[in-house]
């Protein structure tokens, strides 16, 4: 198994100073700790700013945020928590940033056929992932009340991250936090990886721990654990489980197995390489995920939201090529692309179709803010 790194030096040089991989890269953070203190200071003048300033929307919101830096798990849960409202009969729509996006104007509302150029790949891959309504804005509330002026049907709200965002009051707040990398140093911008102190955690209505892919558990033992969890009022423990692939080029959904670009032959008898590609916030999940799947790739990483070019893919062209469902959106336009022109690009290009179980009680709780606003 091979792997290639094209995250920046300087991506890597904090990964590697907040979460402690060499021990002589995490002295540093001790040196930064007066510009992380200056960072709280800063930070908690502009929340009691933006608190006085705040705005409440006419039907409830809930933010699924974080306090770290980097990809977490939470577009997963946002798109797991909008389909299991919607099959409540409860209208969601849901606002984001638009990391990313260059949309011609905002607030921008995203569909399921825009191009992840125009309105980023988490805020298209949610569009697509729930059919509900999707509006982009730095300014969360700006967001929300035009999501609302264009969908007056919605019930409730959903903030894809936002946490930090104070202008926009929220009924219900929920933090995702990686168990592989955990908080880090504990420590705050930019001496760690948090945008608010650890405490924060205490604050909030629901905390996840995002933890890798295993075997399913039997119903009953997984709601028997889930109940206690919760009358321990810990972190309740999800985890990404993997369910199908998507061809890019042509959308279609094939099974986990057997392996959907082997075209019925064995494993052994495929002369293709297999090269996994991840742009998040946290590829080796991804890569840890593949292996759990028993595949074994070369893997490349990288920076979180890169815009793929045909020119990453240019060596592999004959190769199969796996990625995240996150990845995939960006890549589909750009398939289409060298389809048209003849540009070189794998054409066996796969995405991996992820869901996540959500406690029964989450979903209740969040459900129960549609009577308690009526």
């Amino acid at each position: 198994m091979a792997n290639s790194q094209q995250t920046s030096w300087l991506q890597s040089f904090f990964l590697d100073m907040w979460y402690g991989r060499r021990w002589w890269v995490q002295c540093i953070s001790w040196l930064l700790l007066p510009l992380s203190w200056l960072y709280q200071l800063l930070a908690y003048a502009n929340q009691r700013w933006q608190k006085k300033q705040a705005t409440r929307i006419a039907v409830p919101v809930v933010v699924v945020g974080n306090i770290s830096v980097g990809g977490t798990g939470k577009t997963p849960i946002i798109i797991a928590l909008a389909n299991a409202l919607t099959a409540k009969y409860i209208q969601v729509g849901i606002i984001s940033r638009g990391y990313g996006s260059k949309a011609p104007y905002y607030p921008y509302l995203v569909t399921a056929g825009d191009q992840a150029s125009y309105s980023g790949d988490e805020p298209l891959l949610i569009a697509k992932a729930t059919q509900c309504p999707v509006m982009i804005d730095q300014n969360r509330v700006a967001a929300a009340q035009q999501l609302l002026a264009s969908h007056p049907d919605i019930q409730l709200i959903l903030s894809d991250d936002g946490l930090q965002h104070h202008r926009l009051r929220r009924n219900v707040e929920i933090v995702v936090v990686d168990s592989e990398r955990g908080l880090g140093n504990h420590f705050c911008l930019p001496a760690g990886p948090l945008r608010e102190p650890a405490k924060r955690l205490s604050t909030v209505d629901w905390v996840l721990l995002n933890t890798p892919a295993t075997k399913e558990l039997e119903p009953k033992q997984e709601q028997a654990q889930e109940q206690v969890e919760i009358d321990r009022k810990l972190p309740i423990k999800v985890s990404l489980q993997p369910q199908a692939w998507r061809h890019i080029a042509s959308q279609k959904i094939h099974p986990l197995t057997p392996y959907p670009w082997l075209n019925g032959e064995r494993k052994n008898v495929s002369n293709k390489a297999l090269h996994a590609v991840a742009g998040i916030g946290h590829p080796q999940r991804f890569f840890n995920t593949l292996t759990q799947l028993g595949l074994n790739s070369h893997q490349h990483s990288f920076d979180d939201h890169h815009q793929f070019t045909a020119q990453d893919f240019s060596a592999w062209t004959n190769d199969t090529v796996l990625m995240t469902e996150k990845d995939g959106v960006k890549c589909q336009a750009l398939i289409g692309e060298a389809l048209i022109s003849k540009t070189k690009m794998p054409k066996d290009c796969w995405a991996l179709m992820v869901d996540i179980h959500l406690p029964d009680a989450l979903i209740e709780n969040v459900a129960s803010l549609i009577s308690s606003s009526n």
